[in-house]
């Protein structure tokens, strides 16, 4: 028996196949591979070509074109994406299962719909102070319970998430009408103490809101801002002076 070197065709994991067999079984994802696609899937991603721009590790687990990561190959459950990315690209972590954590480095500035699809073991992800556009929505994330939104973000689109606790940024003054509109799986919002104003329809049919604290820095409350969030339970202000 002959061990070689091999990629899984479905998760990406580092594997040692016998060249001998058409098929096995990958003792990572427990999905089977025809053995000869396998071994031609590590060649291919551990070749460098001369288009491939910043980032490749030994056993390039990362695949990174002009700061742009268009694919995670690597068998880890914890990642920590390396430092000159700019872009997660669309689907570069999709159905990576075994994935628990991953840490978004600074310089990182837009994260692309869909990079997380499927990755139902993922608890934490940190995202970086300079993302702007957060643009996936974590749709197959089941073990995701909380996200902390950078102060920086000036795009973001979860209303699909299965993420119940979003953490708003400190320094955040306004939430403007209609930003968590129909945010129907968030249980709790927490809001920063440098919030002053909600909006109209804020926080409209959020079904399954169950809490918000409204910090003392708050003066106005804009109209029908929790309207349609019927389970929720209490509303705490701390503020003598807001207005609804």
């Amino acid at each position: 028996m002959a061990l070689v070197a091999a990629k899984c065709t479905n998760c990406g994991a580092a594997l040692q196949v016998d060249n001998t067999k058409d098929a096995a079984i990958c003792q990572h994802c427990g999905s089977a591979f025809i053995v000869e696609k396998a071994i031609n899937h590590y060649h291919i991603s551990n070749t460098i070509t001369a288009d491939t721009v910043n980032v490749y590790t030994a056993a390039a687990d990362f695949v990174i074109r002009a700061g742009v990561l268009e694919k995670y190959n690597g068998a880890e459950t914890d990642v920590v994406i390396p430092a000159g990315v700019k872009i997660i690209g669309a689907k570069a972590f999709e159905g990576c299962i075994g994935l628990t954590s991953v840490v978004i480095p600074e310089g990182v500035a837009e994260i692309r719909r869909g990079c997380f699809s499927g990755c139902s073991n993922l608890r934490t992800a940190k995202l970086p102070d300079s993302l702007c556009k957060l643009d996936e929505d974590f749709v197959g994330c089941t073990s995701l319970a909380e996200l902390k939104i950078p102060a920086g973000i000036t795009a973001l689109n979860l209303k699909n998430s299965p993420v119940r606790r979003i953490i708003l940024p400190e320094g955040m003054e306004t939430i403007p009408g209609y930003s968590f509109t129909e945010y129907r799986h968030v249980t709790e919002f927490v809001l920063p103490d440098s919030i002053r104003s909600i909006g109209d329809f804020a926080f409209f049919h959020c079904d399954r809101l169950q809490r918000i604290t409204i910090p003392a820095s708050v003066t106005t409350v804009g109209q029908n801002a929790f309207s349609g969030c019927s389970k929720l339970e209490s509303i705490t202000v701390l503020g003598r002076s807001i207005k609804f």
